[in-house]
């Protein structure tokens, strides 16, 4: 539902095929209730044994001779038994975490008299994942001696529970922070996440992108567009929460009666400009035009506390306009890597504004300029 008619669709649609189908029935449904495109109803169904066995879930439950009940691993004739592979972009502990929990699900509930067999059938699985021999018996073993190790009491547990700070994960780089880190602090732990997301790679996305002006909790980017034969690489970067659109008016306001290169000098701490953005000062100043046309969203955070570190980030990072204080909060610590990145970024903007001016865009999304909140 990518759009904000999709649910008004939605019920349409639903309360078309519920009316269809309730006719062609010879029985009325003791529940129904529907929500938007969701349905919910209740029907009772029996499923009897077949041989002494019933599956259940992921369990074959058996009837014995004496009616004792015994209790198989079970898997349907169309499980693919694809899991994680091990050749994948993935931390080592989460491949490993697999494996440990295949061993950990099917051995804890299954009788003794089956454990060898399905001890066998998970190796045959994780094989064909690629997971090598070592690490099946390693984390075999980590099972079976947590099953012999009697359980812990409250007062042997850690009352300081352990937090984890997650992290995107690299191959080798990460593995090694990781055993940098280890033992320092007993209640910090590194987490990592995959870089690669299926849904980002490989699979089609099939709600409808939102479009720059609809944006909304957005770090955006407004280029100047320079003047007649004098272009200018810089930019101006701000934060919203609102749509980017609503933004957009009130600038267009604020920079549509300036006095062009009116050279009045500014102080960022002078207070007669406290509430006045870096764009109409630039405008003032040089006599540019702004570019709101091909204005750019640089990231989208829900949280305002990060979605301010994220647009303090950006203006350090681009040759921005923005005025001194906007990047007060970012730590000195990061100004090495944040210096080589903004170098990186002016020259790619030289470039841009070079090529530009050369072969000027064809606009295909201009923002309304008469549309505001």
């Amino acid at each position: 539902m990518g759009i904000n008619v999709a649910p008004t669709i939605a019920n349409f649609v639903t309360n078309e095929i519920i009316e269809q189908v309730l006719d062609n029935l010879d029985w009325t449904p003791k529940m129904l209730m529907k929500y938007v495109d969701d349905i919910f109803k209740i029907v009772f169904t029996v499923e009897k044994e077949t041989n002494g066995t019933l599956p259940y879930l992921d369990l074959l439950i058996q009837r014995g001779d004496n009616n004792d009940i015994k209790v198989d691993w079970y898997q349907k004739p169309t499980a693919a038994n694809r899991i994680l592979n091990f050749q994948s972009q993935h931390p080592l502990k989460q491949k490993e975490a697999v494996a440990y929990g295949y061993f950990r699900r099917v051995l804890s509930i299954v009788d003794d008299e089956f454990k060898q067999k399905n001890i066998e059938k998970i190796i045959s699985i994780l094989r064909e994942n690629a997971y090598p021999m070592r690490v099946i018996k390693a984390q075999l073993n980590k099972f079976i001696r947590n099953q012999n190790r009697p359980p812990q009491t409250p007062s042997q547990r850690t009352s300081e529970p352990i937090r984890r700070k997650r992290f995107s994960y690299f191959p080798v780089i990460s593995e090694d922070i990781k055993q940098v880190f280890k033992g320092k602090n007993e209640h910090l732990e590194l987490a990592f996440k995959p870089m690669n997301q299926l849904g980002e790679t490989v699979f089609t996305k099939l709600k409808q992108k939102i479009e720059t002006p609809d944006q909304i909790n957005a770090v955006y980017k407004i280029p100047c567009g320079g003047k007649e034969n004098e272009p200018c690489s810089k930019s101006y970067v701000g934060q919203t929460k609102n749509r980017v659109r609503v933004r957009m008016y009130a600038y267009k306001t604020s920079t549509k009666h300036v006095t062009p290169n009116y050279v009045k000098p500014v102080a960022p701490d002078e207070k007669s400009d406290d509430n006045k953005t870096a764009l109409p000062i630039h405008a003032e100043n040089t006599g540019h035009q702004l570019d709101f046309v091909n204005v750019s969203i640089l990231d989208t955070e829900q949280f305002l506390s990060r979605r301010l570190v994220n647009e303090s980030l950006h203006i350090y990072c681009n040759d921005s306009m923005n005025l001194r204080r906007d990047v007060q909060g970012i730590s000195k610590t990061y100004a090495s890597v944040l210096q080589s990145v903004k170098a990186r970024n002016k020259q790619s903007q030289r470039r841009n504004v070079k090529s530009n001016a050369a072969n000027p865009m064809t606009v295909t999304q201009p923002i309304d300029e008469e549309e505001g909140e």
